[in-house]
């Protein structure tokens, strides 16, 4: 019911934001809230999963938003990617200094388990390549075993 892992990564001198890794679980009552009060394993659809939880992060966050499907472990998920601004103090300027960041996301409901499991990364725009590459390597090798 939450957090499963989170990473942050080592602040390297010259970088003003660090990489974020993080798993979050959802589970079956969780599940219903998203769904509007109902949730029947036997009967889900995951599209609709998908669907009401990218409108909820949509929501939440501010910024330029890009969804596919992709296939994790051989099962069908829902991948995000969100651009925004946010200001953050720096070492050169406390009071706050504008970037662009870049979060990606993997949403994966596993029927077998009930539940649905967010993977998100998240880094400023200058090094999201780098660390979107470790995602991605983190992201292929998920086995719901």
């Amino acid at each position: 019911e939450g957090i499963l892992y989170y990473y942050l990564e080592e602040r390297k001198p010259s970088d003003d934001v660090t990489a974020n890794f993080n798993v979050v679980y959802v589970n079956e009552r969780q599940l219903a809230a998203l769904l509007g009060g109902r949730f029947d394993p036997s009967t889900v659809n995951v599209d609709d999963i998908y669907e009401k939880e990218m409108m909820k992060l949509e929501a939440l966050t501010r910024g330029t938003v890009s969804k596919e499907y992709v296939t994790i472990d051989g099962i069908k998920s829902a991948k995000y990617i969100n651009t925004f601004r946010a200001t953050v103090p720096t070492e050169e300027s406390p009071e706050g200094k504008e970037l662009v960041f870049r979060t990606a996301g993997i949403l994966t409901y596993v029927p077998r388990l009930k539940a649905l499991y967010v993977f998100t990364c998240t880094d400023n725009e200058k090094d999201y390549l780098t660390s979107s590459e470790i995602f991605n390597n983190v992201i292929s090798s998920i086995r719901f075993l």
